[in-house]
């Protein structure tokens, strides 16, 4: 078959790798979501124990091959559909366990589609490329926090976190890769103007915090933001990417008059 690079479609070629990477997972009798099956590499491995495997999977081909390989097996339910588009059903008995190897070109899409439908999953494990899985547990400080780590830990907490080689793939991609377990685990509930105040921030991260204040806050002057922050000796000198997410939060409340 032709590969399709425009879909990020990097197929595994190692199942014993990724034997070894879910043995760590206890989905024994569990119903499984899974997306871009690929080659079904990951899903031969999920049917061995799982109760049910959905998967769902976009390229008509792959689906067509997939049927045709696990067309046998009664636990095995394809969906042809953009997972991006489709409502997740309600799980029947215990919430449903994630398990994939996402396109990662749209890793950002499917993070926030699972943060709107997290009351249907308990523990998620994603192959992502390394440097974006790197910034999703990053501390405040390092070279890859930014917005989307604050977003992805106001709502997860990571409990695992593997390296992985870009050997494990076909083609072999120019970056590596991780395979990254976390857990629902809800900080603050926030609407979307907070992550639009997030991103606004750290558009300008190498700026002090009053420039990227000043500019969401755009109805209030510089000085009169300066002003309340000093009263709560908040440190307005600093960067964005040096602050927490209770800061963000409570900056945010601050300015907005929560």
């Amino acid at each position: 078959m032709v590969i399709k690079s425009f879909r990020g479609q990097n197929f595994v070629n190692d199942p014993n790798y990724i034997r070894n990477l879910v043995k760590k997972i206890d989905y024994k009798d569990r119903d499984i979501i899974e997306i871009g099956p690929g080659k079904g590499t990951l899903s031969s491995i999920l049917l061995e124990n799982c109760r049910n495997l959905i998967s769902i999977e976009l390229d008509k081909e792959l689906c067509a091959r997939l049927n045709s390989r696990f067309s046998d097996i009664e636990n095995f339910h394809l969906l042809c559909r953009d997972f991006l588009k489709f409502s997740i059903p309600e799980p029947s008995d215990d919430k449903y366990l994630f398990i994939a190897n996402v396109p990662y070109y749209i890793s950002t899409p499917i993070i926030e589609k699972l943060i709107s439908e997290s009351d249907k999953f308990e523990q998620y494990h994603m192959m992502l490329q390394y440097e974006y899985g790197s910034r999703l547990k990053s501390p405040p400080g390092s070279r890859v926090y930014g917005s989307l780590s604050v977003f992805f830990q106001n709502n997860f907490t990571v409990t695992g976190f593997q390296k992985v080689p870009k050997t494990v793939f076909t083609p072999i991609p120019k970056v590596d890769s991780c395979f990254v377990s976390f857990r629902n685990d809800i900080k603050y509930k926030v609407d979307d103007n907070f992550h639009r105040f997030i991103k606004a921030l750290f558009s300008q991260r190498r700026k002090k915090l009053y420039n990227g204040l000043a500019l969401y806050f755009n109805n209030i002057p510089k000085s009169d933001i300066i002003a309340k922050l000093k009263k709560e000796e908040i440190n307005c000198e600093k960067r964005p990417e040096e602050f927490d997410l209770d800061s963000f939060i409570r900056i945010y409340d601050l300015l907005s008059g929560k």
